[in-house]
């Protein structure tokens, strides 16, 4: 089943400028420790790498109806967050005022991610500028793992 409804149809619930500002302000010193500690990322990339995951959380709250496909990189702290269950449910309250859902890839079709994730990159591009591939590198990025699912909508 393909979730994915165009960008140019859907308009932001929230100005996803304004959500960042917002969602880059939740502490995620402990988190991120975390991750330097089993090596999922390095001291130098973690901040980056925080960075990218509250941009990508600021665009999943601004269009809570589209599917979002999410690198590799971003995707594996997004992983780690969600270890933290309390942290994570107190940042999606205080942030979308619900919970925001993963979703694994396995749930859709290939050709339907890949144009998800094309729409992902865009809004990336129009929302902060051009995607950093280091994060968001399409050669990572071709078979998005996960997505953003808000059955609230």
């Amino acid at each position: 089943m393909n979730t994915q409804t165009s960008l140019v149809r859907v308009p932001m619930v929230f100005p996803v400028m304004q959500v960042y500002e917002s969602v880059k302000t939740h502490d995620m010193r402990i988190l991120k420790k975390y991750a330097v500690e089993k090596d999922i990322y390095t001291a130098e990339e973690i901040d980056a790498v925080e960075d990218e995951y509250k941009k990508y959380i600021a665009m999943c709250i601004a269009h809570p109806r589209l599917n979002f496909p999410i690198s590799k990189k971003v995707d594996d702290l997004w992983h780690t967050h969600l270890l933290f269950t309390q942290d994570y449910h107190k940042m999606c309250q205080e942030q979308a005022g619900h919970f925001i859902h993963h979703r694994p890839k396995i749930l859709d079709d290939e050709a339907g991610l890949k144009t998800a994730f094309s729409d992902t990159l865009e809004y990336y591009t129009r929302a902060f500028g051009t995607p950093d591939k280091m994060y968001w590198d399409e050669v990572v990025c071709k078979s998005a793992n996960c997505a953003s699912w808000d059955v609230q909508m």
